[in-house]
């Protein structure tokens, strides 16, 4: 599974006092940080214990129904206001726009349209974004608008920086996300490399908060036919089901035939041709993509044609243990009461959304347009969890597909307290299918 940043982690540490850089940067002051959504006030806030899904009472008002009906009118005003923009794209495309992303303000319960401070559209998003709060009607959170901390400009050189090769002289693995809270990008680099993490720091300044930590894709046990999502997975057969690497996510449907073409997983899971089991039981034939190979898209299909599959996934520990996949939802950032399925995590839920644009990079290369999730510091992703369903709980026992695990960061050794995955619809154009639902 794959790790993805914006994570501070717990055994990490800051490697270095951020240096600004006048050229590069706008000023960056308290006015364009959404105050009300920083890790400080969210500690101050935490008082009860969490419920059984891990959501305290502050964050009740985002995790509910009005509040994921919320963040799916943002999603609509997005497009509307925006136009539509494809999971995938780098993030000085995304911006390019003038849309930094979505904030929640827990002091407030209010969700923030964090735009960049050249914007000149606010007039007409403020409308669009009142109408919307007109429709979702009372008891709904306030949705509003707020200038962030950097131009589109300055977001854009951070990312050259990031992706370029003047901080790093080798191939390691490390993972970022550009964070609507406070604008800036937030970094985790593999714990050894203190050297490059300190020069990146220095290069970024003030656009960036960087920091040491463990950064990894992360590679329920037994799953006969019809196979399911959320099973673990591996390449060949093997009697032990601790010896399952993977995860598979959802059953998939051809574009140009609607036949059923089997089930996803994490690209880097496996390479074109191998074969994988289920433990004992065999799932299929590892399948090539169709446009954005692995790394370009960490995803991946498995289909024999000689197995039955099912748009059902796992969702241990039960009440239900599965749920049938009914629809698909693009989510954005602050969009909360999120599930994941992995198989050695196994589900847990009120995951929130909290950037659009996560990367993780390594060895083998990069991967972007990642949703990164979080809830709490909590450990969210372990090594195996790779491949598993991301989804919203849209009724008892359904599911609606939002996307699926490919890695993690922060945390220790093989576990994690951010999540990176692959949106749904990035799963779909790479693999030229579409996510069954029924």
């Amino acid at each position: 599974m794959r790790t993805r940043s914006l994570a501070v982690t717990a055994v990490g540490v800051l490697v270095a006092a951020l240096v600004p850089l006048p050229a590069a940067a706008d000023p960056a002051t308290a006015s364009c940080v959404v105050t009300g959504g920083t890790p400080a006030v969210a500690a101050a806030l935490r008082g009860a214990s969490p419920d059984e899904d891990g959501v305290y009472p502050y964050q009740e008002w985002l995790a509910g129904e009005q509040g994921q009906r919320a963040t799916a009118a943002l999603v609509g005003v997005e497009d509307q206001v925006f136009g539509h923009m494809p999971s995938s794209a780098p993030v000085p495309k995304k911006v390019t726009r003038g849309l930094i992303g979505f904030a929640p303000d827990y002091t407030s319960q209010s969700l923030v349209a964090v735009v960049t401070p050249e914007y000149a559209g606010t007039p007409e998003l403020e409308k669009q974004l009142a109408d919307a709060q007109s429709r979702l009607g009372e008891g709904a959170p306030a949705l509003r608008v707020q200038a962030g901390c950097f131009s589109a400009a300055a977001i854009a050189d951070a990312y050259a920086i990031l992706t370029g090769t003047e901080w790093r002289t080798s191939k390691f693995a490390y993972a970022f996300h550009l964070d609507p809270v406070d604008s800036k990008f937030h970094v985790t680099v593999d714990t050894p490399q203190t050297k490059a993490a300190e020069k990146l720091a220095a290069l970024l300044g003030d656009r960036g908060v960087v920091e040491l930590g463990q950064v990894g894709r992360t590679g329920r046990l037994n799953d006969g036919e019809p196979h399911f999502g959320g099973a673990g997975v591996r390449k060949g057969y093997n009697a032990n089901t601790a010896t399952n690497t993977c995860t598979s996510g959802f059953m998939v449907r051809s574009r140009s035939t609607n036949a059923i073409v089997g089930m996803t997983t994490a690209g880097h899971c496996f390479a074109a041709g191998d074969s994988v089991y289920s433990s004992t039981q065999y799932y299929g034939v590892a399948q090539a993509t169709i446009q954005g190979e692995y790394p370009a898209t960490d995803a991946r299909r498995v289909y024999s044609s000689a197995e039955s599959y099912d748009n059902v996934i796992h969702v241990e520990p039960c009440s239900p243990c599965t749920r049938t996949v009914t629809s698909r939802t693009y989510v954005t950032s602050g969009s909360s009461g999120i599930c994941s399925s992995g198989m050695v995590t196994t589900a847990i839920c009120s995951l929130t959304v909290i950037s659009v644009t996560g990367q993780i990079c390594d060895g083998i290369g990069c991967t972007s347009g990642l949703l990164v999730l979080y809830r709490n510091g909590d450990t969210i992703v372990r090594a195996g969890d790779s491949g598993g369903p991301l989804y919203l709980r849209n009724g008892n026992t359904t599911a609606s597909a939002v996307g699926q695990i490919v890695g993690g960061a922060g945390g220790r050794y093989s576990t994690s307290t951010y999540m990176y995955a692959e949106s749904f619809d990035s799963i779909e154009a790479a693999l030229d299918v579409y996510i069954a639902t029924s």
